[in-house]
């Protein structure tokens, strides 16, 4: 007698259970095959046993439904809320478009995940939807860069990994296809089995054939047959049979609850009862997450997912309910965000319903955190498209669509949009005369970028802001980056011949103004302006007055840009004293603070600085890597784009890379006059014609450097000429007076900086042996300070905090002694050869 049907039963053939359970033993695991082969189904039947075998194990699941890397990153941060610390500074991240973002979440996970005892499973699935060709990047430095204890789980209809990337992993990859997932006749036969269903052979033979062992279709089957009392092999196509089987059948309630719920790519059963807005919605989730194994339920977050098959049904069938009913239905989806906090979510979701008003709304209340780099066509959309009697009753919208607008860098949209500001002011009969001072005063901070560089100009409006508004700027926080990531402040403000004094003591007033109206951002940069003023010229004193200066009022208003131009300009101090110990260790101080207080957007900005000094002292190899890839711009803001590309310069010289410095002279030297950056055209002027002069074209690197001469002779500026190239300064003296002034004060800076930079160079780069080594493996002295600390089992943190280092520069010296030494294998196996090689005699004992 057949029993009564299980048809939500799941099966797994013993094949597929035996390669499953190779995930434990891989690093990474992938899942590849067509929608529809029980990809989803079988990984959690294989996690769930293992969990049970194994307390304890970490379990963390995120399912992608959209070509959004903004999606997929919010859910990644969610994924990971049991690590609440690590979550956050991953949302202050935001997603790494660039290589160097990417290897900072590599250190993120590594920090907080390093210390975890058991396993760690990251189960991502449905990666086919997003199609970012950085995003398979990402997801390949992540598989080769985790902790060993983490696994990843990678479920994809389409192929993960490019072919280098497989080789690279090697045995630490299991990978698991469509083949594995497939059904062969007698599985099926288990299969109808497992559902109480009596399954003649012949009948197997024709669902074989069918089918071609594609589980899903062979469910749909199985349920339609219970449901007719007949096998049904004239099947038609798979959504037409999903919707037959899955949802035509269901009362008229079940169906709308499903429309209701299909509109986002998860649901919580809070939300499920908000949108649902009935008293039975608990009972409605229940059975219907029961009787459909289309609707995934993960029970530790308490998040419920369609399969891909149900939502497009789903979807199909909420396009067709009438256009009122799907605003209203939208409305209620975007009021559930917006109360959790999730602005911009919600404004896509007011978007697609066409509620303008709650869209604005929503940004306003958003203030901007939100919106990142990927978000500039969106704002665009949502600006050029909302009505503009909408428009000119939200002027405070106004205002942060100007602000985000100027910073995607579309000015003329900008200026469309303070045209209708103006015009709101003008119309506006509401808002009490404060209300509408305030919100001038906003708009004066949001026109000052439009000056950007020029001092002056950009204080006149400050100084408005100032005297309209009774409240600090709701638009602009303090939290931002005052210096746009740029590593040094001179170079960012100094912009006509002779007139720097004058724009050092315009810095020094201004900074007040506008400081008063953005609760003190960019606290101390005046100072670090002027500090570097002295530097340049050769006050070294009154420079690190100033040093001293900026860092106590930068740090008391948390001020991380304002610390890193000052630490900069420290380095290049001790750089000219010869005092190795402060060179890098007051750039590598800020590298955890910037971490720990998510500054992330900075952290470009510390490497431009070591890679400016490794530049000077001649080691390129030691600079970060990115500074030289084609894609570097991507990492920094577009204001400091210039200085990114002068320190290239400076590392393509120090690499004898001649021809193309000179290469880039003329694009560079235009992108120096797009901002007005006199002093980097003053280098780039230099660096040219240093290589023009090793290139033997004499005439050329002469007029060059001329130019850059008399361009900085008026303002003083001396230490370009010795910092760029050491043929300089006796190529300039030339013809001219030795015991003029000005030949004075830059010869003797230029004798202090050889001699400064030589001393440097000899301290940290010369081969040093320690006495009683039985081998000179040709370590420099700071590789075998960290090799020995090493040696005697310190942590890279614990060497870190020794040297005043950062752990990352940590770990690029020890990979430099691992390939010194010839020391293979994985990081531990790696320190005992270490300690085994260094320790061999007893004198390194107590290093």
């Amino acid at each position: 007698m057949e029993q009564t049907p299980q048809i939500n039963s799941t099966y797994i053939s013993p094949r597929l259970a035996a390669r499953l359970a190779e995930a434990e033993h891989s690093q990474v695991t992938t899942v590849v095959a067509p929608m529809g082969y029980g990809k989803s189904t079988a990984v959690r039947w294989w996690v769930e046993r293992y969990e049970k075998a194994h307390p304890g194990t970490v379990v963390l699941r995120q399912t992608l439904t959209v070509d959004s890397t903004e999606a997929f990153w919010r859910g990644f941060c969610r994924a990971l809320r049991r690590f609440p610390d690590l979550a956050e500074k991953m949302a202050s991240l935001g997603y790494p478009g660039d290589r160097e973002a990417a290897l900072l979440l590599t250190e993120l996970l590594e920090d907080a995940l390093e210390g975890e005892t058991q396993p760690i499973f990251y189960i991502l699935d449905d990666i086919h939807c997003v199609t970012a060709p950085d995003f398979s990047e990402l997801l390949s430095l992540l598989a080769q860069s985790l902790p060993s204890q983490v696994k990843l789980v990678l479920l994809s209809r389409n192929r993960i990994f490019r072919e280098a990337d497989r080789f690279r992993l090697g045995g630490r990859l299991c990978q698991i296809t469509m083949r594995d997932l497939q059904l062969r006749r007698e599985e099926i036969m288990d299969y109808a089995r497992l559902c109480g269903l009596t399954l003649e052979a012949e009948r197997a033979e024709e669902l074989d054939q069918v089918s071609e062992g594609w589980i899903s279709l062979l469910y749909l089957l199985f349920r339609s047959y219970v449901q007719q009392g007949s096998w049904q092999f004239q099947t038609p196509d798979i959504f037409r049979l999903m919707d037959q089987v899955m949802y035509q059948p269901l009362d008229e309630r079940k169906q709308r609850f499903l429309l209701v719920n299909g509109m986002a790519e998860s649901f919580t059963r809070e939300q499920a009862g908000h949108l649902w807005q009935g008293d039975d919605s608990d009972t409605l989730l229940d059975a219907l997450t029961q009787e459909n194994a289309f609707i995934s339920h993960d029970a530790e977050s308490g998040v419920y997912r369609y399969h891909n098959m149900l939502r497009d049904v789903v979807n199909w069938h909420f396009q067709a309910i009438p256009k009122g009913e799907q605003r209203e239905l939208l409305g209620l989806l975007g009021q559930w965000q917006m109360e959790q906090g999730e602005y911009i979510q919600a404004a896509n979701t007011f978007y697609d319903a066409g509620d303008w008003e709650r869209l604005l709304e929503a940004i306003v209340l958003d203030r901007s955190k939100s919106f990142g780099g990927e978000h500039g066509p969106m704002l665009t959309k949502w600006s050029t498209q909302c009505p503009e009697q909408l428009l000119l009753r939200r002027p405070d919208a106004l205002l942060v669509l100007m602000l985000n607008l100027y910073t995607y860098n579309n000015i003329d949209e900008m200026m469309r949009i303070y045209g209708l500001f103006q015009r709101s002011m003008e119309e506006n009969q509401t808002l009490t005369p404060q209300e509408r001072n305030n919100l001038l005063g906003e708009a004066e901070i949001m026109l000052s970028f439009l000056e950007f560089n020029d001092i002056s100009a950009m204080s006149a409006h400050h100084r408005r802001a100032c005297e309209l508004m009774d409240r600090p700027s709701y638009s602009m926080g303090n939290e931002s980056p005052w210096t746009f990531g740029c590593p040094s402040i001179l170079m960012t403000y100094h912009r006509t011949v002779g007139a720097m004094d004058l724009e050092n003591e315009e810095m020094q007033v201004c900074i007040p103004y506008y400081s008063r109206v953005t609760e003190d951002h960019g606290a101390g940069a005046e100072y670090v302006m002027g500090g570097e003023v002295f530097l340049i010229r050769g006050e070294t004193a009154s420079a690190e007055i100033a040093y001293h200066q900026a860092m106590g009022a930068a740090a008391s208003k948390g001020q991380f840009s304002i610390l890193i131009t000052a630490a900069f300009l420290v380095a290049r101090l001790a750089l000219l004293a010869g005092k190795e110990a402060g060179v890098f260790s007051p750039l590598e101080r800020l590298f955890l603070p910037l971490k720990e207080n998510r500054q992330y957007v900075l952290l470009p900005t510390l490497d431009m600085c070591r890679g400016w000094l490794y530049a000077l002292l001649g080691h390129p190899e030691e600079a970060p890597a990115w500074l030289l890839k084609e894609d570097a711009a991507s990492s920094v803001l577009t204001p400091a784009l210039p200085m990114l590309q002068l320190i290239t310069n400076q590392l393509l010289l120090s690499q004898g890379s001649y021809s193309q410095v000179a290469a880039r002279w003329q694009e560079l030297h235009d992108l120096c006059g797009q901002f007005h950056y006199l002093l980097c055209d003053i280098y780039l002027q230099l660096q040219t014609a240093s290589a023009l002069f090793h290139l033997d074209r004499l005439e050329e690197a002469q007029a060059l450097l001329k130019s850059a001469w008399e361009t900085a002779l008026p303002d003083r500026i001396w230490l370009p000429f010795a910092e760029v190239d050491d043929c300089l300064v006796p190529r300039l003296t030339e013809g001219r007076d030795p015991a003029a002034p000005e030949m004075t004060e830059l010869l003797a800076l230029a004798g202090k900086f050889r001699l400064g930079r030589n001393r440097v160079r000899g301290l940290l780069w010369e081969t040093a042996a320690e006495p009683g080594m039985s081998r000179d493996w040709g370590l420099s002295r700071r590789e075998l300070e960290i090799a020995l600390l090493a040696a005697q089992r310190k942590s890279n943190q614990e060497i870190a905090n020794a040297l005043f280092l950062s752990e990352r520069t940590v770990k690029n010296h020890l990979n430099r002694v691992y390939d010194k030494m010839g020391i293979p294998g994985t990081e531990r196996s790696k320190r005992a050869r270490l300690a085994e090689l260094l320790g061999e005699e007893p004198e390194t004992a107590g290093v």
